[in-house]
């Protein structure tokens, strides 16, 4: 089946006979309700919505001027005593007036007070308030530091945030934005002030693309993994794939850890995700002894968790920066592209075949992102993970970037609140080389990733240790250090050259002590600020 015959983020697409049936709820994911809706509705007799109503035969008369059905009509009733003539109607009377006067002395005066030191025995830092229909299952929760925090599977945990964070539960509306991870980060419902509010997110490898360094249990209980692609393949051959790569989705990272994240102190995820999530192809070519190679991915599985995952993120305030981590072909032969070994990505013979078919995706995800329901969760489209520019070229991807960029463009609209930023990786190519790439076009970014890992080096010492040169309460042993040295001076030249220059008006910030700078500019208007590097804040 074909990307253009599946997407499920359009909400106008109709399935054909093999295809999935795509809602905003949650696209292939949702069934319809079994059986099928008669052609017409059934005709309301009275019997119907009057069930004590009696039979009595049928009668020729009726106020409607038509022919009753054996139902008692007014001209039966008139001939009986009036209900108002009998005892039982006055002793009901008496009955309603006295619970109209009791109920709301008891429920308003005496039952507060009965229970005023029980409620405040049990009280903690979270608060419900009711909905407009006032009933239990829809109120709308909140909770701040201490607040017990109850799980779809009743399962509870204590949410722990000492900076003035909390998140929100409103039953009713599912995509309330009213949430906050902590004082300093202005909640989802209220607009990210770029150049002032500041990044501090954390990376969710692994969850949606396992990599054997991050989730080295899946592959070495399946000897012969080495990405997965050979993953896949191994465990659809004894029949686990959906099974185990399921356990994995729902438990690798949990709403624990989204609240954790919130509460050390953090307000962004990056949340790298398979092109695979949308769809895969049943025919990609043949092998070397002429068979058809279809793609082994799970198809269409982990989209729900996707989103489960964008929904916990909402609860807690945090904002995301969705990542497409693999693309048809492979970016760069990495194992994290889902097949090691080939770059077949605008390069080799199916390069070009790949590239198309990758805007296709990223069209799906971004229609889907720029949702309202989505736009103010997601605020960040990485829309390619690290294509190898070295092979591939940097014309072809800068041609590939401009297509993309118009593309998504035009699905948003232009302006804050169009959708995200659109974020480029730089193709492990130096960030100055990308200086004045698409001038004068509307919200993007680039994407650097440096590395301590990859260099042949162990790497094993702690993080969680004093940092070398700090004050003692800053955490990170050599590491903090060693990211100033190795790339301080890269990044803050690139914002020399081309990006900012001497006449930039940025408010200056302190030089960081232990860092290189390349020059004084440099040290005196670094704008980035290095995970365990921060600047000292200025008056």
């Amino acid at each position: 089946m074909s990307t253009e015959e599946f997407n499920p983020y359009n909400l106008g697409y109709q399935p054909g006979a093999s295809g999935s049936q795509a809602t905003l709820q949650g696209s292939p994911y949702l069934h319809a309700s079994g059986g099928s809706l008669p052609a017409s509705s059934q005709t309301s007799f009275p019997r119907e919505y009057a069930p004590l109503l009696k039979e009595e035969g049928s009668y020729e008369s009726s106020p409607l001027g038509t022919v009753g059905h054996g139902y008692i009509l007014d001209s039966e009733k008139s001939r009986r005593r009036p209900i108002y003539k009998t005892i039982w109607f006055w002793l009901v009377v008496v009955v309603v007036v006295a619970a109209a006067v009791v109920l709301p002395i008891y429920f308003l005066v005496i039952k507060p007070k009965h229970h005023d030191g029980s409620a405040q025995a049990a009280s903690s830092n979270s608060t419900t308030i009711s909905s407009s229909s006032g009933t239990a299952k829809s109120a709308i929760k909140i909770g701040g530091d201490g607040s017990i925090v109850t799980k779809d599977d009743g399962t509870t945990f204590v949410y722990n945030n000492s900076f003035g964070g909390y998140w929100v539960s409103n039953p009713e509306d599912p995509f309330d934005n009213s949430a906050r991870p902590n004082a300093w980060t202005p909640p989802l419902n209220e607009s990210w002030r770029w150049g002032q509010d500041r990044i501090h997110g954390v990376n969710l490898g692994g969850l949606f693309v396992p990599e054997p360094f991050i989730v080295p249990s899946l592959f070495e209980a399946n000897p012969g993994a080495v990405d997965e692609w050979t993953l896949s393949t191994i465990l659809a051959g004894k029949g686990q794939l959906q099974n185990v790569m399921e356990e994995h989705y729902d438990t690798f990272i949990t709403e624990e850890d989204i609240a954790q994240i919130a509460g050390a102190g953090l307000n962004w995820i990056r949340l790298p995700i398979p092109f695979w999530a949308v769809d895969t192809w049943s025919d990609v070519g043949v092998d070397g002894q002429g068979q058809t190679v279809s793609e082994p991915f799970l198809a269409r599985v982990c989209w729900k968790y996707i989103l489960r995952l964008i929904g916990w993120a909402r609860k807690y305030g945090l904002r995301v920066l969705l990542d497409l981590h693999t693309i048809p072909g492979s970016q760069n032969g990495y194992n994290h592209s889902g097949k090691l070994g080939s770059l077949n990505w605008l390069n080799g013979p199916m390069g070009l075949a790949n590239a198309e078919r990758s805007l296709d995706y990223i069209r799906s995800i971004a229609e889907f992102i720029s949702q309202p329901e989505y736009r103010d969760v997601v605020q960040i489209f990485g829309i390619l993970n690290e294509p190898f520019l070295p092979t591939i070229g940097r014309e072809p991807i800068e041609s590939f970037y401009l297509r993309a960029y118009e593309m998504v463009r035009n699905i948003t609209g232009t302006g804050e609140g169009n959708g995200p930023i659109i974020s480029f990786h730089d193709g492990f190519d130096s960030l100055k080389n990308w200086a004045g790439f698409l001038s004068g076009a509307d919200r993007i970014a680039i994407d650097d990733h440096p590395y301590f890992a990859f260099d042949g080096q162990p790497n094993r010492e702690p993080v969680n240790v004093t940092a070398d040169g700090g004050d003692g309460t800053m955490l990170g042993g050599k590491w903090p250090l060693q990211a100033c040295n190795a790339w301080g001076a890269s990044m803050n030249q690139s914002m020399g050259d081309g990006w900012f220059d001497a006449q930039d008006t940025a408010p200056a910030v302190t030089p960081i002590a232990g860092c290189a700078y390349p020059n004084a500019w440099d040290a005196v208007n670094a704008q980035i600020p290095l995970s365990g590097c921060l600047p000292a804040p200025t008056a």
